[in-house]
Parts: C-alpha cells; structure tokens; sequence
C-alpha cells in the first residue's frame, strides 16, 4: 500500500497533467519542487521514497541539519538529490546558500546579483538563479517590481559566476482567478520579452510560478516549474 505522501503526489501530478493538457502543454515540462519549510527530515524521506528528488527549503537556518540528514539515509541518490533556495535571502546569508543549494530562486536586488557573483567566484563554482518578481500585491513579499526586472537582469548580465536561469514570482493571496491569472501572465510575458533579448548569461530556461493554491492556474499560464509543500506533505507544522 503507498503511503500517504505518496498518494498525496500521486494526486499533485495528476492535477498537474490535467492542467498542462488544458493549457495543450506536454505534462512531463512541469517540474515539481516539493517544499519542505518547517518539517522534519523524516517526512521528507517519506517524500523520497515517494519518487521526489528537487526540494527547496525557505529558511536557511533550519536547511543543513534537514539536507545532510537526506543525503546520509540516501547515499546512493546523493547525484540525483537536489536543494532550491526559494525564501527571502538575506545578503549576510549568501554563502551558506551557495554551499548548501544548488539554486537560488529569490535574486531580487543588485546588491545580491554582486555578492552571489564575487562569492560564487571565491567558492570556485557557478551561482544558479532565478530572479524574483513581485506580482503578489503583498509589501511582506519580496520580488523586483516588474519595470524594473530589465534594469535587473541587465545588471546580472554578463558576470563571471552568476547565471541566471529564469524568473521566479508567488502569486496574490486571493482566490479571484482574473487576479491571479494577470499577475502570472505579467511574469510570463517578461519571461518571454527577456528571452527574446538574449543577454549574456540570462537565460529563460525556468519560470517557477505557482504553490499549492494557485499551481494549476499559473501551469495554464506558462509556468514549467511549480512549488508545492502542503498539497504533498499536508498541514504545515509551525
């Protein structure tokens, strides 16, 4: 009998695949990033076991001890494991991030576009990320105003460590479906316009958009990457 995270999976990428069909997208474009915020490393084992190998986690504090755990019961998929960034970053917190995750989903400033640049360099790897866009109406979310995303990525452009990878944005709390549907066509739409532009080092590879109450609708609108913590896990524990 599958457990019930498994089931619970089992019923996100259904959901997922009859919104990509909807949208007369190929379901198997939609990655999944099973967030983990506030629970145990024993949970996200189950997650695991379920088939679940790209993670991301809110809050760096409590990510090490999580993400080690996960790579000593599961040596064997420690290649095939791996760890998204996807909160608030804090510029004094940029290079454990890049020492524990493999992605940064939250660039939203200059300031953090430099120190991931020069600390990647210091690191001797690359810093993969997502530049955040604020489409949620919310002042407590983060995210580069719109206007002002290709003054951004023209300032991530071009450097030695830094990658960017695509764009990253939550949508309004609200369940208004024209609401959400404008904020993630607004980002798909710059998603597409700074592709078109080509810049050295951006490219619009990834456009994670939609969590547990809004995925389906932001995969109608283009998003190819979705992150989902309590539609797979269930309740949050605070």
């Amino acid at each position: 009998m599958p457990g019930v995270v498994a089931e619970r999976l089992r019923i996100v990428q259904e959901r997922i695949a009859r919104a990509a069909e909807r949208a007369g997208r190929d379901p198997a474009q939609i990655e999944l990033v099973a967030v983990t915020k506030t629970l145990p490393p024993e949970l996200v084992a189950e997650g695991v076991r379920a088939g679940l190998r790209r993670f991301g986690e809110n809050r760096f504090q409590e990510a090490p001890e999580k993400i080690e755990s996960i790579r000593q019961r599961f040596s064997e998929l420690a290649n095939k494991i791996s760890w998204d960034f996807i909160g608030t970053l804090q510029s004094n917190k940029v290079r454990p991030v890049l020492e524990w995750f493999a992605m940064i989903q939250s660039i939203d400033r200059g300031k953090l576009v430099e120190r991931a640049d020069r600390l990647a360099g210091e690191l001797g790897i690359t810093a993969r990320c997502l530049l955040q866009v604020h489409v949620s109406g919310s002042e407590t979310q983060g995210g580069v105003e719109p206007d002002r995303l290709d003054e951004l990525a023209e300032f991530a452009s071009g450097r030695d460590h830094l990658r960017v990878e695509g764009l990253m944005a939550i949508g309004p709390l609200t369940d208004d479906e024209n609401e959400l549907r404008r904020a993630f066509s607004t980002v798909r739409d710059s998603f597409h316009r700074l592709a078109s532009r080509d810049l050295p080092g951006v490219e619009m590879r990834t456009l994670s958009m939609g969590m547990t109450g809004d995925f389906e609708l932001a995969i109608e609108e283009g998003a190819n990457l979705v992150r989902l913590g309590t539609a797979i896990f269930g309740p949050r524990r605070q």
